[in-house]
C-alpha cells in the first residue's frame, strides 16, 4: 500500500499512450485483486525495444520486480519485438543475472516469497505496440487491439488482473521506488507532468541522438540545445513528433511543450518519444 501511494504521490504518468497516472493504475489493480482473489501478472511492453531497455535492464526487472511483490503476483512477462538485438541480448543477461543473484525465481532472497519473469518474443509491427495488442499476442491470439470498454487491471492475461506498462514506465517506477516520491518531482518537468522523459531527436540538426530532458521541455530546446541546432544550411520547417501515431507541427508550434497536453492540443501526441526535425528541402514541410 505505501508504494502505491508513493507512486500517486510521485505524480508518475505512462511513458507512452495517453500518459495515464501509473498510481491509479496501480491502484485499480490492487482493487480487483482483493476483490476477486484472483493472483494478478505483471506485463511489459517491449514491443519497440527502445534505449531505455538497452543501457539498464536491470531497471525494468526491478520495477517488475517491486509491482510483483506488492501486488502478490508470481509471474512476470515482457513482450520483446523483434527490433535491436543488442537489447534483447542485455534483457535476457539481465534476467540470468537477476536470478543468479537471488532477486527473481522461487525463493526470493530467502523471503519464502516467488517471482519470476519469463519473455515473450513477438513478431513485431507497429500496432502490435499498442497495449491490449500486446495482450492478445502474449495470450496467443492475433496481436491486434480490442475494444477499450474491459481494462486489464480488470481482466487481462489469462483473465486474470494485469498491470502492463512500458518498459520506460517500468524503469521509473524503479527509481521512484528506491528513492522517492519527492526526489522523482525533483528531477523537473511540470505539476501535471513530473520527471523525465527519454526523446530521441533526429532529422536536419546537427547532432541528433537520445536524451532525458524533463517534462515540459519546449521543442524548440530539443533542437537548438540538444540536438545543435539544424544543420548548415537548413531551416525548421516543420517537426514530427510522437512517431507513426503522431502528427506533423509547423516550426511556429516549435515552442510546444513535451507534455501531453500542450502536445494533443497542438495536434499531436508524446508517443514514443521520437521528434524529427524537418527542414525547408522536406518535401512534407513543403505541403504544411
Amino acid at each position: 500500500a505505501a508504494l502505491v501511494e508513493t507512486l500517486k504521490a510521485s505524480g508518475l504518468r505512462g511513458r507512452g499512450g495517453m500518459g495515464f497516472p501509473a498510481g491509479e493504475k496501480w491502484a485499480a489493480c490492487a482493487a480487483t485483486v482483493e476483490a476477486t482473489g484472483t493472483a494478478p501478472l505483471i506485463a511489459c511492453n517491449a514491443n519497440g525495444v527502445g534505449p531505455v531497455m538497452e543501457a539498464d535492464p536491470q531497471a525494468v526487472l526491478d520495477g517488475m520486480l517491486a509491482a510483483g511483490l506488492t501486488l502478490g503476483a508470481t509471474e512476470g512477462l515482457i513482450y520483446l519485438g523483434p527490433g535491436n538485438p543488442a537489447a534483447a541480448a542485455g534483457l535476457e543477461t539481465a534476467i540470468e543475472a537477476a536470478r543468479a543473484a537471488g532477486w527473481l525465481g522461487a525463493n526470493i532472497q530467502g523471503s519464502g516469497r516467488a517471482f519470476d519473469v519469463r519473455v515473450h518474443r513477438g513478431a513485431g509491427g507497429f500496432v502490435a505496440g499498442e497495449g491490449s495488442a500486446v495482450l492478445a499476442a502474449m495470450s496467443g491470439r492475433v496481436g491486434e487491439p480490442r475494444d477499450g470498454h474491459v481494462h486489464a487491471t480488470e481482466k487481462g492475461l489469462r483473465g486474470a488482473p494485469t498491470l502492463l506498462h512500458n518498459v520506460e514506465t517500468w524503469a521509473n517506477i524503479s527509481a521512484i521506488a528506491e528513492h522517492g516520491a519527492d526526489w522523482f518531482r525533483g528531477l523537473g518537468g511540470t505539476p501535471a507532468s513530473p520527471g523525465s522523459k527519454v526523446v530521441t531527436v533526429s532529422g536536419a540538426v546537427t547532432c541528433g541522438g537520445t536524451f532525458e530532458v524533463a517534462m515540459g521541455t519546449p521543442l524548440a530546446t530539443l533542437v537548438e540545445t540538444h540536438a545543435g541546432g539544424m544543420a548548415d544550411g537548413e531551416t525548421l520547417k516543420a517537426l514530427q513528433v510522437g512517431g507513426a501515431s503522431g502528427g506533423f507541427l509547423p516550426a511556429a508550434a516549435a515552442g510546444t511543450a513535451l507534455d501531453y497536453e500542450p502536445l494533443a492540443e497542438a495536434g499531436t501526441i508524446l508517443g514514443n518519444g521520437v521528434v524529427v526535425a524537418l527542414g525547408e528541402g522536406s518535401c512534407v514541410a513543403d505541403s504544411l
